[in-house]
């Protein structure tokens, strides 16, 4: 995605910003202005896209100028020598000199290369194995960041309170041939909802919104000005006196005495 939201605070049309972050942006002076409140979330999500496309561009880069010498790598393995000196004809050829020079007979002991072979891959396994888990935690920053950011904006939550709360909850799973973000509980495993299906992101919220803690980290849906509170708008029944919060404790003081 080339579009910068830090390069873009302010945008003349909505359509410039994609689709998927667009409740990032309000009706302001000039067009659509970034909110404040997610300003920290899209430089987050800026720089993650900067690094993707850095990596694939190296990828790339790595892939396109590399030439096939496969065969001469799985003879350099067998030889003990790393990946760059297998590839490479001259430290071949004398990796293979000094073989057969110390071998008896002029023979190679193909059974102890074997075990040598087989003790580079496992240690070429375990490089890949730490570099898929660093792009699957990557994968799982973007794509829980990009599901979370709307639905909060959708809600009117604070995204940088909230984020690490639904990251926590939340984990990539490969669906079919694409990753998806499921919800899941204290176990790791995905949780459903009402429908019975699947919760998403959006429900997420929605609970977390709902919450006594948790929904202080949304703008309140009371109108301005009413003097009412949620929560305050009944009496409690059977003529129970509500409890009275320290601010109005002082408040009704102040208006005894006056």
């Amino acid at each position: 995605m080339e579009f910068e939201f830090l390069k873009n605070p302010t945008v003349e049309s909505i359509d410039k910003v994609p689709e998927q972050f667009r409740g990032l942006y309000a009706e302001g002076e000039g067009g659509f202005v970034l909110n404040d409140s997610f300003k920290g979330t899209a430089g987050a999500i800026d720089g993650l896209n900067k690094s993707l496309k850095a990596a694939r561009r190296d990828a790339d880069e790595a892939k396109k100028n590399r030439p096939d010498l496969s065969g001469f790598a799985a003879v350099g393995q067998l030889l003990g020598l790393e990946e760059e000196d297998a590839t490479n004809p001259e430290t071949l050829r004398a990796a293979v000199e000094k073989t057969i020079s110390e071998s008896k007979d002029g023979k190679v002991n193909w059974d102890k290369m074997k075990k040598d072979l087989e003790k580079g891959f496992q240690a070429q396994l375990q490089g890949k194995d730490g570099e898929l888990q660093s792009m699957s935690k990557t994968l799982q920053k973007y794509l829980v960041t990009t599901a979370a950011v709307q639905a909060i904006a959708a809600q009117k939550g604070v995204p940088d309170l909230l984020l690490p709360h639904i990251q926590a909850r939340t984990k990539v799973v490969k669906d079919g041939e694409d990753y998806v973000v499921r919800v899941v509980d204290e176990s790791g495993d995905p949780r459903g909802n009402a429908s019975g299906g699947f919760m998403t992101v959006e429900d997420l919220v929605k609970e977390l919104k709902a919450h006594a803690t948790f929904g202080r980290a949304f703008e309140s849906e009371t109108p301005s000005g009413s003097g009412v509170k949620p929560g305050t708008g009944q009496q409690k029944p059977n003529g129970q006196r509500q409890e009275l919060t320290p601010t109005q404790k002082i408040a009704a003081g102040l208006a005894k005495r006056g």
